[in-house]
């Protein structure tokens, strides 16, 4: 080998901090409500004030509490499935939402009308109590009257007739009302005598009274009882507490929500033995409820974590959520609940998507589910995720119907779980139910569904373990789409595999492929595979698509006149395409100018521009040009700047842009407001969106299937959502330890929460101990996980620590050839040797400094440089400047002089020329510092002929 000596520097990015978004905080709350088949909730706070969240059933969502005017006089508040009525503390009954029924009750049109605020239900100013059932009324005055309005097919008005109300009209005559509940299409109510009476619906038993048939007017529940003193009534089913502390139910039992046994029950079943139930409320298919000694207790269908012991599991009778004893009040929804705590504080879990949970939309830190460690890679699926940790290791979670978590089991999983034993992998892909990802060794491997048999094993059978695919050793990238695959080798071929009815294998057929089939050509840089199209890229910056096209989003022009490509077919004639990006129905890509441009379908905004609903050729997106990196999902996109910020566009009904709206954002729109993010490859999935921040992963957006615990689409276990808990963060100073010397680790988070540490490098850690076991560099991660009661989750800081290496310690890292004794040499003794001297003209015997490193500042971002002097006169050494993300390399030629000739390369260079004369030559990087988490540059000085 000839000998060479490389100089190796480095530089380090600053610390990366995370954090959260804060929210707006409401008083603390006296009393909430939620109606068990709807939408949305209320709350009362301390100051009389009222305010609502959710979709409130005139087409406006809520994701966060939302004041309802200025008033501060509300005492009482009931929840409908599109309506709410409140009543102040004047005795006056007020209304708004949905009146398709007459539920408001003002006498207006019915239909398709609706109130948008509060409107006044008569004159009467002694209205004292309130229920709200899916779409009828229920209320009572302060004499014990009882009045209805609103919806009356199943006679739950009460009134005698199956006639519908759109004004109160009274409920018989009697005068000794005292409480009443609404379910779905059925009443409860109880009388002064500690009797309880039911009305409506009762085809599956909700009435409780021994029968099935619908009832017109107020039945008594069966049974002698005469002390019951809490009711609630939920979609199907019912629930009660007597003054003895016992509990029972009666109605639909399919999802267990009667606590007790297997069968739906006509007569209240009494449920246990305990005697110290204090208050019960009954949702969709759950109940909660509340014991003396403020516990809260759940049961029933769990499918959105509703009930909120932390998983997914239905439970037939009541279990024990959290340890908590200051519970207060409860309320439970049609997939969702609620609770408050004595401190008035609002708690929330279960389903979100019309925003039931009062806690907006923001990112998900992903970091304590993953153990605290960096990710290297992560993929967002339909309904899974997965990530990759910096040890190698393959970690899966959410729906697994298919095998698609490839644990080896067809078990949903709410916390990650990790795939096998192996430590290899390092990247990963995923689409619909199944994933796709490469080992270190260029193996390629799949898991899931095989239905369309794009798993590429050659038949069609679901795996839900890994299989290997081929045995080829040289996959260096992967794309899915949700029934075909497409992949890149190391060579430059490019192989696909699958569904082929639109020509997405591009193979000139519409022909099936169960096993990899190689297409044309071996200039193939990047791939991305849509719903039915397929993108690719050669290295002469063209750009290629073929598959379906009625959208245009193959971007050759055509649109609706060509309807499918079976061969590739190149967009345009630009040569400077630098990334891509496939989602449903469009396209987006970069060019090295840093523009970005879409085509395709824009139904949902996801093209980033107004004004067109289908693009058929690529169409800039704003003036801008520093954008770095892209994703593209199911109907949004997601891209990242070069200043570390992240934007979204497009579809945000799922959360997937975290924007706090639901809705089509045809425009690019910031994400966070925190820097340093990082796309991750297939980090877009249908309805949530992954992405790295410090080398953390974090998600926006569903968690219907459990693939973003924590995130916004549901919760498992109760987390307070007003006030809303802080944002914190964490300071870390860094270590600067010496090796062998023990250090004292001072991290401080903003909670005055103790903070952890994690560890990579040649240090131990002891307790908040370090010590540097040699030389190189560490990684220190210091965080606080927050708490429930407080503050948010996984705030993070990192340091990475590498103390600058003298020169000699420099060289001697250095690859030090010995084929020539003299040039090794280092007769001055200051740790150059002599074949560096003469290359880079440091003459021996006078002070000698490795050339420098810094950061340069550039027009369009910024950079390492690296100063070296070169000598023209001296025609017999090469002289080398190299770039990489890592000590071992691989490594990239920036600039070259090669003997004596002028340096020249796809680096920036700067201060040289041709002439006589020593020169000082400044050569810049091509990859600018934020983009890599490190950046080396070293100088290979090689003499001629050795």
């Amino acid at each position: 080998m000839s000998p060479r000596f490389l100089v190796l520097l480095a530089a380090i990015l600053p610390v990366a901090f995370s954090s959260a978004l804060a929210q707006t905080i409401p008083p603390p709350f006296v009393l909430i409500a939620r109606g068990a088949t709807a939408d949305h909730s209320a709350a009362i706070g301390n100051d009389g004030t009222l305010w609502t969240w959710g979709s409130d059933g005139t087409g406006t969502t809520h994701y966060s509490p939302f004041q309802i005017g200025t008033d501060t006089h509300w005492q009482r508040v009931a929840v409908g499935g599109d309506h709410t009525l409140a009543v102040r503390s004047d005795g006056t009954l007020w209304a708004w939402g949905s009146n398709y029924y007459g539920q408001i009750g003002d006498g207006g049109d019915t239909g398709l009308s609706s109130r948008s605020s509060p409107v006044q239900i008569g004159s009467g100013s002694t209205w004292q109590a309130v229920a709200a059932g899916k779409s009828h009324s229920i209320a009572i005055k302060s004499d014990g009257s009882l009045w209805a309005w609103g919806y009356n097919f199943y006679g739950q008005l009460g009134v005698g007739s199956q006639t519908q109300a759109n004004t109160p009209v009274p409920v018989g005559t009697d005068h000794d009302w005292v409480a009443i509940a609404a379910g779905d299409s059925h009443t409860l109510a109880l009388k002064s005598d500690g009797s309880a009476w039911a009305w409506g619906r009762n085809e599956d038993y909700q009435v409780g009274d021994d029968s099935s048939a619908n009832r017109w007017s107020p039945v008594k529940v069966w049974g002698s009882a005469t002390n019951w003193t809490s009711i609630a009534a939920g979609g199907y089913h019912s629930a009660g507490i007597r003054s003895d502390g016992s509990l029972w139910t009666w109605g639909r039992n399919d999802k267990g929500q009667l606590g007790g046994g297997t069968t739906n029950s006509p007569v209240p079943r009494h449920i246990g033995s305990d005697t110290d139930w204090l208050t019960v409320a009954a949702g969709g298919d759950h109940c909660v409820a509340l014991k003396t000694g403020g516990s809260l207790w759940a049961w029933g269908s769990n499918a959105y974590g509703q009930l909120g012991d932390g998983t997914y599991i239905t439970r037939g009778s009541p279990v024990a959520i959290g340890t908590a004893t200051n519970w207060q009040a409860i309320a439970a929804g049609t997939a969702h609940s609620h609770g408050m705590r004595s401190d008035g504080s609002l708690w929330s879990w279960g389903y979100n998507f019309s925003g039931q949970l009062a806690a907006g939309s923001q990112p998900v830190s992903l970091d304590a589910e993953l153990g605290h460690q960096t990710v290297i890679a992560a993929a967002a699926g339909f309904t899974h995720s997965l990530a990759v940790k910096s040890d190698g290791t393959l970690w899966t979670w959410g729906s697994n119907s298919d095998g698609q978590l490839g644990d080896g089991t067809l078990t949903n999983r709410s916390s990650a779980v990790q795939v096998g034993s192996s430590s290899d992998w390092v990247s990963v892909t995923a689409s619909s139910n199944r994933s796709l990802a490469l080992k270190s060794n260029g193996t390629l491997w799949a898991w899931g569904d095989n239905s369309n048999r794009a798993l590429g094993d050659g038949n069609q059978t679901d795996r839900i373990s890994p299989v290997q695919i081929g045995s080829a050793t040289t996959w260096r990238a992967i794309a899915a789409g949700p029934t075909h695959s497409v992949a890149l080798r190391s060579d430059g071929t490019l192989w696909v595999w699958g569904n082929n009815v639109h020509g997405q294998l591009g193979d000139g057929t519409q022909t099936t492929r169960p096993s990899p089939i190689q297409l044309s050509g071996n200039n193939w840089t990047a791939v991305a595979a849509g719903q039915w199209h397929t993108l690719a890229l050669k290295s002469d910056g063209t750009l290629w698509a073929w598959g379906l096209n009625d959208s245009g989003q193959l971007g050759d022009g055509t649109g609706f006149t060509t309807m499918r490509q079976l061969s590739p077919v190149q967009v345009g004639t630009a040569t400077d395409w630098s990334a891509i990006g496939a989602g449903d129905l469009h396209s987006i890509a970069l060019k090295t100018n840093g523009t970005l441009w879409t085509w395709g379908h824009n139904g949902a905004g996801q093209l980033g521009t107004t004004g067109a609903a289908y693009r058929y050729s690529p169409f800039q997106v704003g003036s801008a040009s520093n954008w770095q990196s892209i994703a593209a999902g199911l109907s949004h996109c997601v891209a990242l700047k070069r200043d570390g910020t992240l934007w979204g566009w497009g579809s945000d009904l799922h959360g997937q842009l975290t924007l706090n709206n639901r809705n089509y954002f045809n425009l690019p729109q910031q994400l966070s407001s925190a820097p340093g993010w990082t796309l991750v490859p297939g980090g877009t999935g249908w309805t949530h969106t992954l992405a790295l921040r410090g080398g953390r992963l974090w998600g926006f957006g569903s968690n219907a299937s459990g693939q973003l615990p924590g995130g916004d689409m549901g919760r498992a276990v109760p987390r307070r959502s007003m006030p809303a808990r802080g944002a914190q963060s964490v300071s870390l100073p860094g270590p600067s330890a010496a090796i062998g010397v023990p250090v004292t680790l001072a991290a401080t988070a903003s909670s005055g929460l103790p903070v952890s540490y994690s560890l990579n490098g040649p240090a131990t850690l002891n307790g908040n101990t370090l010590t540097r076991a040699g030389a190189g560099e560490i990684r220190l991660d210091a965080w606080q996980s927050g708490n429930d009661s407080d503050w948010l989750p996984s705030a993070i800081a990192t340091v990475v620590d590498d103390p600058p290496l003298t020169p000699l310690q420099q060289w001697k890292l250095s690859e030090i050839g010995d084929a020539n004794a003299a040039d090794g040499d280092d007769a001055d003794g200051d740790g150059l040797v002599n074949l560096a001297e003469y290359g880079l003209v440091l003459p021996p015997a006078s002070p000698s400094v490795a050339p420098a490193v810094t950061r340069a500042g550039y027009a369009d971002g910024e950079r390492l440089r690296i100063f070296v002097q070169r000598d023209p006169a001296r025609n017999d050494v090469t002289i080398d400047v190299l770039g990489a993300d890592g000590p071992e390399g691989p490594w990239t030629s920036l600039a070259t002089s090669a003997q004596g000739a002028p340096f020249s390369g796809p680096g920036y260079v700067t201060g040289d020329d041709a002439g006589p004369g020593v020169k000082t030559v400044e050569v810049r990087d091509t990859v600018r510092v934020s983009e890599a988490r490190r950046r080396f540059m070293r100088v290979v000085v090689v003499r001629a002929g050795l």
